[in-house]
């Protein structure tokens, strides 16, 4: 929601997702997390996410800056893979989840430290990260000893 959005003086654009969606209860009548792990959670916006502020703003609904269902996003992660089925290659076997997954190998395989991509991840702790989202291969490990 735009109201989660921070954008302070230096430039710096801050997504904060509150730890329960404002005034959401589910059937058991629980508030319902915005997390997976029902965490309050804060990340700086990428570049192209502060470009698409302005954008996002004027077409928001009911203030959801990305109001579109998980369904919806499915069907565009299939519309993605045709797309790039026409130029020779095939990632069906590619979730949109898998993206989650790369980029958090990435993290860890360019040497940033575990702490912040655990937090970055949202996990509650780096063995979560370790164990299922940093895929190391063994020439990941070379270097590591004499």
């Amino acid at each position: 929601e735009d109201s989660w959005i921070e954008e302070r003086p230096d430039g710096m654009v801050f997504i904060h997702w509150p730890q329960y969606l404002p005034g959401v209860v589910g059937p058991d009548g629980q508030p319902v997390h915005t997390t997976k792990n029902g965490q309050p959670k804060s990340l700086p916006a990428s570049k192209a996410i502060k470009d698409m502020l302005p954008f996002l703003r004027m077409n928001a609904v009911n203030g959801r800056l990305f109001p579109q269902h998980k369904s919806t996003m499915d069907l565009k992660w299939i519309e993605v893979r045709k797309a790039v089925k026409k130029t020779g290659m095939n990632i069906d076997d590619v979730k949109f989840h898998t993206l989650r997954h790369t980029k958090i190998t990435a993290l860890v395989k360019a040497g940033k430290e575990l702490p912040k991509v655990s937090k970055f991840a949202g996990h509650s702790n780096i063995g979560i990260t370790m164990k299922r989202y940093a895929h190391l291969s063994p020439n990941d490990l070379a270097g590591l000893v004499d």
